[in-house]
C-alpha cells in the first residue's frame, strides 16, 4: 500500500472498553480495555493499529510514558503515570490468567 499521507490519531479505550470507533471495528481488531489504537491515513484508507497492555509491559517505562503522551496530550504527568499502571496491571492479570491455562 503507498503510503500518500500520514495522521497520527490516538484514542484510548478506558477500563468500560468505550472508546471514539465502532464496537464491531474494535472487536475485529482484537482490541480489549486499556489499549491505545493508532490510526495512519494512507490516502482513502485508513490503518488502525494498538498498543496491549502485554505489549506496554515489554516497553521501557519512558517509551510508555512517551507513548500515553502523544496519545493523551492534555493528560497531567500524575494522569499519565496512573494510565501506565493501570496498563501495566493489566498486562500482568493477563499473564496470570495465561499461567494458569
Amino acid at each position: 500500500m503507498e503510503k500518500t499521507g500520514e495522521m497520527n490519531l490516538y484514542l484510548y479505550v478506558d477500563g468500560r472498553g468505550r472508546m471514539t470507533i465502532p464496537s464491531a471495528l474494535r472487536c475485529r481488531t482484537g482490541m480489549g480495555k486499556n489499549s491505545f489504537v493508532r490510526a495512519r491515513l494512507y490516502g482513502s484508507v485508513v490503518q488502525l493499529t494498538h498498543v496491549t497492555p502485554r505489549e506496554a509491559a515489554q516497553m521501557t517505562e519512558e517509551e510508555l510514558l512517551d507513548f500515553i503522551r502523544a496519545s493523551l496530550p492534555r493528560l497531567s504527568a500524575e494522569g499519565a503515570k496512573r494510565v501506565m499502571r493501570e496498563l501495566l496491571e493489566e498486562a500482568y492479570a493477563e499473564a496470570q490468567d495465561a499461567a494458569e491455562c
